[in-house]
């Protein structure tokens, strides 16, 4: 199954959108392209680590998907760092993969949280 790079490559251009409107939409002190690129870079990395060594090789998607999923809700408390959104998009895509519904929609919850952090700031 070779759809992990579509999944990382989604989640990653959803990183980068609702990253780019939280750094650059309002005028606060927040933001800019240095903490844009520092986190846009971390979740790649991230994202790259995820999607093209972990989720190829695991044995489990749904154990998989259930930690991923619990990661990206704690991290929504630093929604500003686009890890949420990484690791919301690796729930879903193990839950696909595994047809399991739950690991889907807390993965989604998270990525859904997380991309309200950033529209309201």
């Amino acid at each position: 199954m070779q759809d992990e790079r579509l999944a990382g490559g989604l989640a990653l251009l959803i990183t980068a959108a609702a990253l780019a409107f939280a750094n650059f939409s309002d005028t606060g002190e927040n933001g800019g392209i240095g903490p844009y690129a520092v986190c846009v870079g971390g979740s790649a990395i991230v994202a790259a680590i995820l999607f093209g060594r972990v989720l190829p090789n695991t044995e489990n998607p749904t154990r998989a998907g259930w930690i991923l999923a619990g990661l990206a809700l704690v991290a929504c408390v630093a929604f500003w760092s686009g890890l949420p959104f990484v690791f919301g998009m690796a729930a879903v895509y193990c839950g696909v993969r595994a047809e399991r519904t739950g690991p889907v929609a807390v993965g989604a919850l998270a990525v859904a949280l997380a991309l309200v952090g950033c529209l309201i700031g």
